[in-house]
């Protein structure tokens, strides 16, 4: 699995939810709680992974509040489940 998150844009354009938007429209912006309900990760575990630039950046929603956009964390999982796929064949 690539350490680089540089191709979960141009992912999350291809799974379709902010596709049919436009490029700078965003259809979701998931909480951290959400984030961390649907990937099974915990917070310090998706900080520790945004740091080494395996996971997507938090995209600044207040003075104290971030979000993750639903698409990029979307295509964080399929390229988890790609992985596997490719280390089991």
């Amino acid at each position: 699995m690539p350490s680089d998150c540089a191709n979960h844009a141009a992912i999350a354009s291809r799974i379709g939810r902010d596709e049919a938007m436009g490029p700078n429209m965003v259809a979701y912006v998931m909480r951290r709680a959400e984030v961390e309900r649907t990937t099974g990760l915990s917070r310090s575990s998706i900080y520790l992974f945004i740091k080494k630039g395996e996971f997507p950046k938090p995209i600044k929603l207040g003075t104290k509040a971030v979000g993750w956009i639903a698409a990029e964390v979307e295509a964080w999982k399929a390229d988890r489940v790609a992985a596997r796929d490719k280390a089991s064949a």
